[in-house]
């Protein structure tokens, strides 16, 4: 009982203090209309690390990174990450320079933070549409500038443990725009789950590998990136140092 009601009150402070940081998200996000454009990106990371601060000191929770070495030192590339919780999505912003989501467009359209985004250089698809001249328009500024493209090839959130269909939007950008594709695994839905109020002590892996070998046929592809993405899906949260 004792231990419950200490997860429920730890719980209780995380989500008010991130609320807080919602409202603080939101104030800045109003400011950067009169701030220099250099500010976007620094106020992009300031809610993931406040948020995985937050986690560590009231929750318990800590993440690892595995595989840096396989992310290329200059140039654009491709992350196609396995995507099981909303902690997937704040991840990247607190340890890469200026990172860009290929995400779905209704995001885009929230009042703000969607401006927000579109400031940020995101890059939205609609859902069941062919990619459009805009989506090719940031696409190739975003290769311009060699910021790191992030894409959830399975297109939503799957659950821990299972496994989603992988969209050829990943192929696309692999043998249209020859970029290097390094895939990476998770494990963070064991312990940030995609529901529910309660989360998980432990430790989260974030691991990426080596870039895909160039000249993949299609199923090819498909199937060497699924083999890595899927790398931690099975891991349980005793299994979690």
């Amino acid at each position: 009982m004792f231990k419950f009601l200490k997860d429920l009150f730890f719980h209780i402070v995380f989500y008010i203090f991130g609320i807080l940081g919602v409202e603080i998200l939101i104030f800045l996000m109003l400011l950067l209309k009169i701030l220099p454009q250099k500010y976007n990106f620094k106020v992009a990371a300031f809610f993931p690390c406040l948020t995985f601060w937050m986690a560590r000191v009231f929750l318990g929770i800590r993440f690892r990174l595995e595989g840096l070495e396989h992310l290329p030192k200059t140039g654009p590339y491709v992350i196609a990450c396995k995507h099981q919780s909303a902690w997937d999505t704040l991840a990247f912003h607190s340890f890469l320079e200026k990172p860009v989501f290929i995400l779905k467009a209704s995001l885009t359209r929230i009042p703000i933070f969607g401006k927000f985004l579109k400031k940020l250089g995101m890059i939205p698809v609609e859902r069941g549409n062919k990619l459009d001249r805009k989506f090719l328009t940031l696409l190739k500024k975003a290769i311009a500038q060699q910021r790191p493209i992030i894409i959830f090839p399975e297109g939503t959130r799957v659950a821990m443990g299972q496994k989603g269909t992988i969209k050829m939007g990943t192929f696309m950008l692999y043998e249209k725009f020859q970029l290097p594709i390094i895939p990476a695994s998770l494990n963070s839905g064991a312990l940030w789950a995609r529901r529910g109020f309660f989360k998980k002590p432990g430790l989260i892996t974030l691991r990426f590998h080596p870039a895909l070998p160039p000249d993949l046929h299609p199923e090819e592809f498909i199937e060497l990136l699924s083999k890595d993405m899927e790398d931690l899906n099975t891991v349980t949260p005793t299994l979690i140092p």
